[in-house]
């Protein structure tokens, strides 16, 4: 099985199901910017960070490991402008 850069090697017990679940391939987006602006603006199933920041609150932000593609350069600029528009100030976060 893939797993970063490396295979791993495992045994499952016969009982066990085995499904490879696979990304569903997309086009990558033009103008990730606006696109990460755009969902910032619309999020699902929670509350605006408007509602859920304030002035001089403590924020923590969790990361995905590198097993994961995620595109932490385009997505964490967006969410500090986001939360510094709240009000939080940079020396509040934590990582």
């Amino acid at each position: 099985m893939p797993f970063g850069k490396i295979h791993l090697e495992f045994e499952l017990l016969r009982a066990r199901t085995v499904a490879e679940v696979l990304p569903t391939p997309g086009e990558p987006l033009a103008g990730s910017g606006s696109a990460v602006a755009d969902a910032m603006a619309h999020l699902i199933n929670t509350r605006p960070l408007q509602e859920s920041t304030w002035p001089g609150c403590r924020v923590c932000i969790v990361f995905t490991g590198n097993t994961r593609a995620c595109p932490d350069h385009v997505l964490v600029p967006a969410l500090l402008r986001e939360l510094e528009g709240t009000g939080v100030g940079e020396r509040r976060f934590f990582s």
